[in-house]
């Protein structure tokens, strides 16, 4: 079974603050070209704290969230992929490597996880 996610490049959605941070991470979708603009697909909206103040506070921990579910989106298809060559690798050596079994168990379940 393949996955069925949408395709395309994460980025975040930030949007313009008058005051520090100068910045509002508002979600995470896909940029899109639709009728000459370019516009967001939103994947997620992130769940902002009431008040600018509560926000202020918990922005770089908003931002840093939002930045890792970027790069593990943009980094998947690479990683599932490297992460299926060196199982096949494993498989077909007759080297036996420190905690093999251990390493081929955890990719397959990575592959499942990721795949299912």
């Amino acid at each position: 079974m393949g996955t069925k996610h949408t395709k395309g490049e994460l980025n975040l959605i930030i949007l313009k603050y008058p005051e520090e941070p100068k910045e509002i991470i508002t979600g995470v979708g896909i940029s899109e070209n639709l009728n000459g603009g370019i516009y967001s697909k939103i994947l997620f909206d992130t769940i902002l704290p009431d008040g600018d103040k509560e926000y202020i506070n918990q922005h770089a921990q908003i931002k840093a969230d939002c930045e890792r579910v970027v790069k593990c989106w943009n980094s998947h298809d690479e990683l599932l992929e490297a992460l299926k060559l060196m199982l096949g690798n494993f498989m077909k050596s007759s080297y036996v490597f420190i905690n093999q079994e251990k390493a081929v168990k955890k990719a397959k379940q990575a592959i499942k996880k990721a795949t299912d």
